[in-house]
């Protein structure tokens, strides 16, 4: 007679375990844009995202980056939520910053090699190599990208701003993009279904015992 309540339970359960999500990747990409020489409020450009997934993983590709003095430069990235991280911020030290350049392809990502000391190993003389690195804040701090963003929903407007905060130097990103290792979000069923499925299992069952 237990075979009622059993049924009922396995249902509930059997609800819950569709509702758990798996794995995805989301790929999306925006326009580059001309940097503004000397500008504190920087330009921006924004990646609308329709698909409304959980953030577990990030990385950000700056597509044809040029400046000629990269310690000139912060870029941030915002999410939807609100969130801010830096990716970089003004290499180098000293009042100039690093006087090298960027000319290439640079994506930023947990475990990334460190943008700063690269830069301090070019002497000022040439570009920082294309690659993935890791994103970092004033004085080369890490900012971890992964930690920033996880758990928050893939869908709604990021920004990447890019900012130059002296003279006399000029750049352009081509584009930029994002890469997310993302959980799809799936409907969850309310509590008081599993209930009422129980509920009815335990209804069925008293009525039969009566009889």
């Amino acid at each position: 007679m237990n075979r009622l309540l059993i049924g009922a339970c396995a249902i509930a359960c059997a609800l819950t375990v569709q509702s758990q999500s798996h794995g995805d990747v989301v790929v999306a990409n925006g326009d580059g844009f001309l940097i503004p020489d000397d500008s504190p409020a920087g330009i921006s450009s924004v990646i609308t995202i329709t698909q409304n997934e959980m953030v577990s993983d990030i990385q950000v590709d700056l597509v044809g980056l040029s400046h000629s003095w990269a310690g000139d430069l912060v870029a941030t990235l915002t999410s939807p939520s609100g969130t801010k991280a830096d990716l970089f911020y003004q290499i180098g030290v000293g009042v100039y910053g690093d006087g090298s350049d960027f000319s290439g392809d640079y994506s930023f990502a947990d475990g990334g090699a460190d943008l700063d000391a690269t830069m301090a190993g070019l002497n000022g003389g040439t570009a920082a190599p294309s690659g993935l690195y890791q994103a970092a804040t004033d004085n080369g701090n890490p900012v971890f990208l992964t930690a920033t963003f996880a758990g928050e929903t893939t869908a709604g407007d990021w920004i990447l701003n890019i900012r130059d905060d002296a003279s006399a130097d000029t750049g352009s990103l081509d584009s930029w993009g994002l890469r997310f290792t993302s959980t799809r979000i799936a409907a969850v069923p309310e509590p008081g279904h599993a209930s009422l499925l129980i509920l009815t299992g335990l209804a069925v069952l008293k009525r039969r015992r009566r009889r």
